[in-house]
Order: C-alpha cells, then sequence, then structure tokens
C-alpha cells in the first residue's frame, strides 16, 4: 500500500490535535506530576535502591490513561498486567514486542510513551522501536505506516526545539513518517 499525499496530510492533522489536547490536559498538572515523579524516585533512594521502572511505569500509566480518557474509542492501550492488546503475535528478534499504544483513526499509528530529561539515547530508542513496529508486519491489512512518540519532559526546563532538533522533528516526519510530541 502506498501512502498518499492526501492521507499523509490527514494523520499529521489528527496528530497535531492530539498533541495540542494532551498539552492542554497536561498543562495545569505538570507540577503535580514531575512531584509524583520524584516522590518515587526519593521512595527508591530511602529503600537503598537507585532508579527503578516504577517512575516510568507511573508516568506511562498516567499518559496512558489521560490517553485513554481523551480518545477512547480510537485508542487500543497496551496491558500491564497479563493483557496485552497492542503485542504482536509474531515473534520478532526473539520477543513479541508490544507498543504501548495504538491509535486507529483516521490510519493506524504505533506509538512509544517515553519521559524523562529529553536525551538523545531516549530519542533514539524510541525512534529505533516505532521503526520496529512499523517494518515488523507483513500483512498489509495489520501494518503500520506511521508512528508517533510522545515524550514527557520532566525537566520542566523544555522550552522548545532548537534548530537542528526541529530539522530532525521534520525529518522524522517527512521522511519517515514519526510523528514527535514533546509535552
Amino acid at each position: 500500500m502506498k501512502i498518499t499525499e492526501e492521507e499523509k496530510k490527514e494523520v499529521e492533522k489528527h496528530l497535531m490535535e492530539f498533541e495540542s489536547v494532551l498539552k492542554k490536559r497536561l498543562s495545569c498538572q505538570r507540577k503535580n506530576i514531575v512531584e509524583k515523579i520524584d516522590e518515587i524516585r526519593e521512595g527508591n533512594k530511602h529503600r537503598g535502591r537507585k532508579r527503578t521502572e516504577a517512575e516510568s511505569i507511573f508516568m506511562k500509566k498516567y499518559l496512558n490513561n489521560l490517553i485513554k480518557e481523551t480518545f477512547n474509542d480510537n485508542v487500543i492501550i497496551e496491558g500491564y498486567n497479563k493483557e496485552k492488546p497492542t503485542q504482536f503475535k509474531e515473534v520478532f528478534f526473539g520477543s513479541k514486542p508490544a507498543p504501548d499504544f495504538i491509535i486507529e483513526e483516521p490510519a493506524k499509528v504505533v506509538c512509544e510513551v517515553k519521559y524523562s530529561p529529553l536525551t538523545t539515547m531516549k530519542t533514539a530508542t524510541a525512534v529505533g522501536q516505532c521503526l520496529l513496529y512499523m517494518a515488523a508486519k507483513k500483512d498489509v491489512t495489520q501494518k503500520f505506516y506511521y508512528g508517533c512518540i510522545v515524550f514527557f519532559d520532566k525537566s520542566l526546563k523544555f522550552e522548545g526545539l532548537q534548530p537542528v532538533e526541529s530539522n530532525f522533528k521534520d525529518y522524522l516526519w517527512d521522511e519517515l513518517n514519526i510523528f514527535l510530541i514533546i509535552l
């Protein structure tokens, strides 16, 4: 299936609306979210642990709940118990990958959620995961032609993209069909 320019513009418009809604809903809650993440981190320090996945799981669950509340009918969320509705049936490089969520309309978009201060490594990991999901399906009816990365920058210092980062974001969308959202 070849992606038409019209379809790509429709998906981009939808993802931009998605980004706008998420930013509005998070704007009044941002400080509380960061405080909760810091509380989890502090609890881990008192237990003599370094960083655990607890912060990441909290943030993913929080964003997934927000996404589900906002876009209920068009989103499939990864399960955190035994249920994994987004998990691939096929084994791919020794595992069955499971995207964090999938947007079903206006086209199938596979999505990854990341959090913490925005770094090159986390961005590269998220891009790689989206590409893996997009390339893994052979069946055209199940294939993902678009990816989306939702990145929550908990540093509160993020003031927008620098020119090189903006060029990278444009490249992701223009060349790879991966839309980057930074909250």
